[in-house]
């Protein structure tokens, strides 16, 4: 699939594999990103979009494909674990601590 869009010249590709991770490709280069296990799974409404809102923020600061791809499988990992499609998107600072970049969150 990754190659099938190269070959039509497109230049960013990300695709959701659920239990198997995801892969990308991004500026020549091509990622596969383990998994994130989700602590329970209540409804997987949403998961695609928490893993597309993942990928949306980290192409608008620049990230490279490896951590756009970690943090887009995370978002994707935390949103099931509620009822409903957009209930369970989470703040950027949780998803830092999901991916142990900070301690712990203070509001």
């Amino acid at each position: 699939m990754i190659y099938q869009a190269r070959e039509l010249g497109i230049s960013f590709v990300a695709v959701k594999l659920g239990e198997k991770g995801s892969v990308g490709y991004y500026q020549g280069k091509t990622v596969e990103a383990a998994p994130v296990k989700a602590s329970k799974v209540v409804d997987t409404v949403g998961a695609g979009d928490g893993f597309n809102a993942g990928v949306l923020y980290g192409l608008s600061q620049n990230w490279d494909l490896n951590k756009m791809m970690q943090v887009a499988n995370t978002v994707g990992s935390m949103v099931v674990r509620v009822v409903g499609d957009n209930e369970g998107l989470p703040y950027y600072e949780q998803v830092q601590q999901c991916l142990g970049e900070i301690e712990r969150i203070e509001r």
